[in-house]
């Protein structure tokens, strides 16, 4: 699966070069006013302080994720894989291979 996301994502490159923003999540996790703003920058808007805090936006969310969408980022997930490491040493072959 993640051989075909990652084609993907190079197809994307290769279509629009210059055009895409690749954004880890735990990046943004670690340090989320640096990726906010990084993000910003990269579709033009400008920065301010209330792009820290999403969950007091009284915009309308027109999203299917509308109930997630004013919930904290979630940070239970960021390595989360490590109590699988044993299990998981022939994909983590198979992603550096590709």
């Amino acid at each position: 699966m993640f051989q075909k996301h990652r084609r993907l994502m190079q197809h994307w490159d290769n279509v629009l070069p210059g055009k895409t923003l690749a954004v880890a999540y735990e990046h943004t996790i670690q340090d989320r006013e640096l990726q906010a703003r990084r993000m910003l920058d990269w579709i033009g808007l400008p920065w301010g302080e209330n792009c820290l805090d999403h969950t007091q936006a009284e915009g309308i969310v027109r999203t299917a994720s509308v109930s997630q969408a004013r919930q904290p980022l979630y940070l239970n997930s960021v390595a989360r894989w490590k109590k699988y490491d044993q299990f998981l040493a022939g994909v983590f072959q198979q992603i550096s291979q590709s």
